[in-house]
């Protein structure tokens, strides 16, 4: 081959080798990219999942502490008052047995509550 042939293919093979180059730069780019959305995306669902269960825990605990500050009056003072609002909250027919079965139950959540989470 003459030389300025042999020189057309050199630059023609550059070209090639540089397009091809800055495409596979750019595929790269656009994979980083989407992997980035991935991962924010996933980071995202689970704060969401902690807050979620952070607000359950919460709740769950205010439930603990009210039946036990309960618990605290009735076997101190004998106050009904909160357990009587407790039954009649859920519908049900105010009898000594609701009651009673109101006081089980908050015992019952109280007991069941981990050590940690009983207030002092």
């Amino acid at each position: 081959m003459n030389r300025p042939l042999q020189f057309l293919v050199a630059v023609a093979c550059v070209v090639v080798i540089a397009c091809g180059t800055i495409f596979l730069m750019d595929r790269k780019e656009m994979a980083d990219r989407e992997a980035a959305e991935r991962e924010l995306s996933e980071m995202m669902a689970r704060s969401r999942a902690e807050a979620r269960a952070q607000v359950e825990r919460a709740e769950e605990q205010k439930k603990v502490d009210a039946c036990a500050a309960d618990l605290r009056a009735y076997d101190e003072q004998n106050e009904t008052f909160s357990f009587v609002q407790r039954v009649t909250s859920t519908g049900s027919t105010l009898t000594s047995d609701s009651l009673l079965s109101a006081v089980s139950d908050c015992r019952d959540l109280v007991s069941s509550s981990k050590p940690s989470e009983l207030p002092e």
